[in-house]
């Protein structure tokens, strides 16, 4: 494969040594200063967009209207995701965007849902989230924590939304405590909590190579895929 990669910190200088570990091409590295628009598609089998919130919607916009095949782990861009997904239809782009890249992460989601609707029907028990991320890490509570919080509200109708980092949730919220520590890759906690007792479900990423092979294996997943959108179940299926 070819690649972009479009962002060179923490998670971009991962997929550098992962991509010259399995000896694909890379044929560009973009700052925050470098334009997307003098990207040449007709070299690029792949881009990675791992920047910062405030860009990162522009940036895929700019990719979809190159045509190039993106796989987006930049968090905090929601509520312009309509516009981007329509951006990639019209085009006949490819998207995979994740908050997350670590399987283990997207399995522990599944066993958060599964046990959130069984104890969502039993009744007596009310969730609440606990991440914490490295110092560098702007968004908070953190995409996948945003994520896990929306899986409970499908299985809890009860409750309306995710209540603001570390606020004091009102009766129809899920409250978030958000933590920043150094050299964190990412803890998330789920406690469910009755009178009678607790019960949590946490993921903790030792390192960020999870992070790493993950983003890796969705854009070997996207190379293969026909035009569309993809998340991280796609590629779960695929694998299975």
């Amino acid at each position: 494969m070819r690649i972009a990669i479009i962002g060179h910190g923490k998670m971009g200088k991962g997929i550098e040594a992962l991509a010259h570990q399995k000896g694909y091409e890379i044929k560009a590295i973009l700052g925050r200063k470098d334009k997307i628009a003098d990207l040449d598609p007709n070299e690029i089998d792949i881009a990675f967009e791992f920047t910062i919130p405030g860009i990162v919607s522009q940036n895929l916009l700019d990719l979809s209207k190159l045509g190039i095949a993106t796989v987006c782990g930049t968090t905090a861009w929601g509520e312009r995701a309509p516009e981007v997904r329509e951006a990639f239809k019209a085009s006949g782009g490819k998207l995979f965007f994740s908050t997350n890249f670590s399987v283990g992460m997207y399995l522990t989601q599944i066993a958060i849902r599964d046990l959130a609707k069984q104890l969502n029907r039993v009744g007596g028990y009310r969730p609440n989230l606990i991440e914490c991320h490295h110092t560098e890490k702007l968004d908070m509570p953190s995409g996948t924590a945003l994520r896990i919080g929306e899986i409970i509200l499908e299985e809890f109708p009860q409750l309306t939304k995710i209540a603001e980092a570390n606020k004091m949730p009102g009766h129809t919220e899920i409250g978030v405590l958000c933590f920043r520590e150094d050299d964190t890759p990412g803890t998330h906690t789920v406690i469910f909590r009755s009178d009678l007792d607790d019960i949590s479900v946490t993921h903790a990423a030792h390192n960020r190579k999870s992070f790493f092979a993950g983003a890796m294996s969705a854009a070997e997943f996207l190379h293969k895929q026909p035009s569309g959108i993809y998340r991280m179940e796609d590629l779960i299926n695929d694998l299975s």
